[in-house]
């Protein structure tokens, strides 16, 4: 017992050491294999036994117990191989390796008399629970991705458990607000500063793995309150690779473009300028953009091989869609390339990778439906360069440093008009549709960001395996945006600032894996500096200005597991989760702490860079349990209590004005479970389930500015925040047929070669507040649930081999049952368009049944693709 006390001082020694020598955090991409080698005749442990990762750099021998470990390892599937002289070599095959996780091995070699070249072969299933997994974490291969019907990673992060979409499609982690997840690209952070969004596209074809934690998370992940989304991408082959895929733009008619859709178009209105009658008419968003490709569709695909004189490899993967939406009217065209050279140094690596994207897309607004043409655009522009070096300092220990490079630019236009040639715009007799004038938007959105961030890993015996890093990022901001959203033409907002921020962040961690027992212990520090002013007191603008003082903030995390059995393992985790503010919130309308420009302002939403980060303590519970050979179930339970949430308060004095603060609470509970039937006799399956109780005072950081501003009533109590789910359920079934498979019709075998893969999700209603025309009923705010929205969606595939050559052809069909799925109700009846009230003919039908209440309806598609 001493000797473990004074090994785990050691370790602690060692792992602060190894803190403050780091020189460059970073989020986890490696995985390690460990395991044990015995006799199989004698079950006596080997020593000196080569353990090697096929056609990789990836080894270890066995210590005199018998006992191996590999780090730093990709995470990936590969074939492990077993040698020892006087036994026969063993070979398991399908191996995966999971970012961040231990992946186990043993091996039991079988003697022989004489020198053999026989190799056993075996074929490993992958584990149904790992025995180290201390929260809840998903797991997705790139290769289901690739499979299942959806569009992007977003659409597979919304199907986990823990995870729910509010009426924007927005995803929220645990009942928490959007903002509130980190999004990684390799370990490295990927999002826009201003509004903490995903920074970019990225194409499904690019992802190797993508882990999802959606509770509680190590030390390492840091600025974020309720999630992460780590993508790893794929790396260059040794062999020369290709698949490109073309999918058809929606082949069913869309319920909605087209005159008198769900009701008789508003008649008669008359452009007010040129005084011609106004009528529906179907644009087409190739006829506005003009792209190089003038054809509806997406297309798809990727690239892989290695490098000259095999000094490493490179990979390449892109897509191109054009796409008209389901609405009336907008569309969406993104552009997105993904490229990584990859370089092999000995035992250490380098790798080089490019992310590019370009989109320009139109939204649907219905005041704008006779008028399509005068509402704006966004055109959102990315580019991002990274570097990853890999540093093997033995075979216990290496070093990761990264930098990178990330430039955002977000614009939102109408045409090619400035905004002081903006035309304000001018409703119908029934103040229902726009009929002359343009949206009153126009904004430049650019943020730069470079990043340093490093890791040390270390492995100290069998028990423990440390890391330690640092982390610096700075940011260079420039904020144009002129909004006018009232009826005034002359009261507008100007939001505009230049600042450069800084953050930075440094932990230590331990992983402790003493028999039974796993416990992942670690401590986060993080430093942000905004370097502003704002009012010492901010109940009063007369006050002076004082400047932002530099924040440092400690946050402890632990997470437990501990294996009951072969078959089951139990899991607790705690943990202290802080965030700071986006800086679009904590910069906004920085002009109002002038005094001057307060007093011209009506009313003002003033900005308060002295705001502090955001904090939420979670707690989680949960076991994962084998059901049999293919099956398991795993549940966790979890609380979360966030405090110094954003918000506003509401201030009048001599100025009225609503000012940011820390001053928003929020409590959550609630339950997930996963039950996962793993792929045997040609299928696998997967259903998840949340249930989720999420309450707090403001759903969003100016919700309370915006109620005071429209004469709403205050948020002084705790309510069901806007985006609240209490039940959320997914279900996603796979079915893979090989070659020669099925039933034989005339010489062919229809079923064969055949995948075919079906997303179901049923999701609870959205809380709403309801009214009535009885003045003396008085409901509280969001008391009353709107109706539950439902979606089956499935992707059928047909491949045919030729030879080297793979084609395929398949259909993919969202929402099969076209079911309509209400996203925003009529308060009186919590109906979609249905207010209850009886109307003539012609009056306000058509405002009221605007399409955007609804999700997309069936749309139908088909594609082909051909891979090398």
């Amino acid at each position: 017992m001493a000797d473990s006390m004074k090994s785990f001082r050691i370790s602690v020694l060692i792992s602060i050491l190894l803190l403050f020598f780091t020189i460059l955090s970073f989020a986890g991409t490696r995985g390690k294999l460990a395991g044990t080698v015995t006799d199989r005749s004698t079950g006596q442990p080997l020593a000196g036994v080569n353990i090697y990762l096929d056609g990789s750099s990836f080894g270890a021998a066995t210590n005199e117990n018998g006992q191996y470990i590999i780090i730093n390892i990709p995470p990936g599937v590969y074939t492990v191989t077993a040698d020892y002289v006087g036994y026969n070599k063993q070979k398991v095959a399908n191996i995966k390796i999971i970012t961040d996780l231990t992946t186990r091995l043993n091996f039991k070699l079988q003697p022989t008399a004489l020198q053999s070249e026989e190799t056993i072969t075996v074929i490993a299933q992958r584990p149904l629970i790992r025995n180290d997994v201390t929260s809840k974490l998903s797991v997705i291969d790139g290769s289901e991705i690739i499979s299942m019907p959806v569009a992007n990673f977003n659409e597979v992060v919304a199907s986990q458990a823990g995870i729910t979409t509010d009426a924007q499609g927005n995803l929220h982690f645990r009942g928490g607000r959007t903002s509130e997840v980190t999004f990684l690209i390799d370990g490295q952070p990927v999002e826009n500063p201003i509004n903490n969004s995903f920074g970019g596209l990225i194409d499904n074809y690019a992802i190797r793995e993508l882990q999802v934690l959606s509770g509680t998370f190590n030390a390492e992940y840091g600025q974020a309150m309720s999630g992460i989304i780590n993508i790893v991408t794929n790396d260059g082959s040794e062999d020369f690779k290709a698949k490109v895929e073309y999918t058809s733009p929606q082949l069913n008619e869309s319920p909605y473009r087209k005159p008198n859709a769900l009701v008789r178009d508003a008649n008669p209105i008359y452009d007010s300028q040129t005084e011609a009658r106004l009528f529906y008419h179907e644009t087409d968003g190739l006829d506005e953009v003009d792209p190089v490709f003038p054809y509806e569709g997406n297309i798809t695909g990727f690239f892989s091989g290695p490098l000259p004189a095999g000094i490493g490899s490179w990979f390449f993967s892109g897509e191109y869609l054009n796409q008209n939406s389901w609405l009336p009217f907008g569309y969406n065209f993104n552009r997105s390339a993904f490229g990584k050279i990859t370089l092999p140094f000995s035992a250490n690596r380098l790798s080089l990778s490019l992310q590019y994207s370009d989109q320009e897309s139109k939204p649907y607004v219905h005041r704008y439906k006779y008028l399509p043409e005068n509402y704006g655009r966004w055109l959102i522009n990315s580019t991002r360069l990274a570097a990853q070096y890999n540093h093997v300092l033995s075979s216990h220990s290496y070093m990761l440093f990264n930098v990178s490079y990330l430039e955002h630019l977000s614009r939102f236009r109408v045409g090619d008009l400035h905004f002081t040639e903006y035309v304000f715009p001018e409703l119908d007799d029934r103040q229902e549709f726009i009929i002359a004038g343009n949206s009153q938007s126009w904004s430049n959105f650019k943020s730069k960001t470079w990043n340093l961030k490093g890791e040390w890993v270390l492995q100290y015996g069998q028990h423990h395996e440390f890391k330690s890093g640092l982390e610096f990022s700075r940011y260079d901001l420039d904020v144009f945006d002129y909004t006018n959203e009232g009826n005034n033409p002359e009261e507008f907002f100007l939001n505009q600032y230049k600042k450069k921020p800084v953050t930075a962040s440094l932990y230590v961690q331990d992983k402790i894996e003493y028999g039974s027992i796993i416990l992942n212990a670690g401590v986060r520090v993080d430093y942000a500096d905004v370097k502003s002013q704002g009012f010492a007191d901010i109940e009063n603008p007369l006050s002076s200005l004082k400047d932002t003082e530099p924040e440092l903030k400690v946050s402890p995390r632990l997470g437990l597991a501990y294996p009951v059995s072969a078959n089951t393992v139990l899991h607790f985790s705690y943990g202290h989760f802080l965030q700071f503010p986006n800086f679009q919130n904590i910069y906004q309308n920085l002009q109002f702490l002038q005094v001057d420009e307060l007093a011209r302002a009506r009313l003002a939403l003033v900005a308060n860079p002295r705001v502090q980060s955001q904090k939420t303590i979670s707690y989680e519970f949960g076991i994962s349990q084998k059901l049999g050979d293919d099956i398991a179930i795993k549940a966790s339970a979890y609380s979360k209590d966030i405090t110094d949430l954003l918000g506003t308060i509401y201030v009048e004095t001599l100025y009225r004005y609503a000012i940011f603060t820390n001053n928003d609470f929020a409590r959550i509970q609630g339950a997930d479970l996963s039950l996962e039937k793993r792929m045997g006799n040609y299928w696998t399956a997967r259903f998840d389930y949340s249930y989720s109780v999420a309450r707090g005072n403001e759903a969003s950081p100016t919700e309370e500015a915006y109620n005071i501003f429209q004469g709403r009533e205050r948020s002084i109590k705790e309510f069901y925040l806007d985006f609240d789910r209490r039940h959320d359920f997914s279900f996603n079934i796979m079915l893979a047929f090989p070659r020669q498979f099925g039933p034989e019709v005339a010489g062919l075998h229809p079923l064969a070669d055949l995948n075919f893969s079906v997303l179901a999700q049923f999701s609870s209603g959205l809380p709403y507040t309801p009214v009535s025309d009885d003045r003396t009923k008085l409901f509280e705010k969001n008391s009353a649930r709107m109706p539950w929205t439902k979606t089956v969606d499935i992707r059928l595939e047909k491949f045919i081999p030729m030879g080297d050559y793979r084609f395929s052809v398949f259909t993919e069909i969202t929402n099969l049952f076209d079911w309509l799925n209400p996203l925003v109700v009529q308060p009186r009846t919590g109906k979609v368009w249905d207010d209850g009230k009886s109307y003539l003919f012609g009056s306000g039908e058509d405002a009221r049944h605007n399409p955007n209440d609804v999700g997309p309806p069936r749309l139908v598609r088909v594609g082909i693709s051909a891979a090398m």
